[in-house]
């Protein structure tokens, strides 16, 4: 949309039905849902390095 208003950014993006990821395609119902998988999104802290 070549824009960075918020309201046009999240409209453009509810029109997304198909999204191609790393997993493969997901697919979102008319709430934004995701209908074709479950999806798990992990977060993994940053730990100190060890350097023995």
């Amino acid at each position: 949309m070549r824009t960075t208003d918020p309201a046009l950014i999240a409209s453009g993006l509810r029109t997304i039905l198909t999204f191609e990821g790393e997993t493969g395609a997901h697919v979102f119902d008319a709430h934004g849902r995701v209908t074709s998988k479950p999806i798990t999104i992990r977060r993994i802290a940053a730990q100190p390095q060890v350097t023995d």
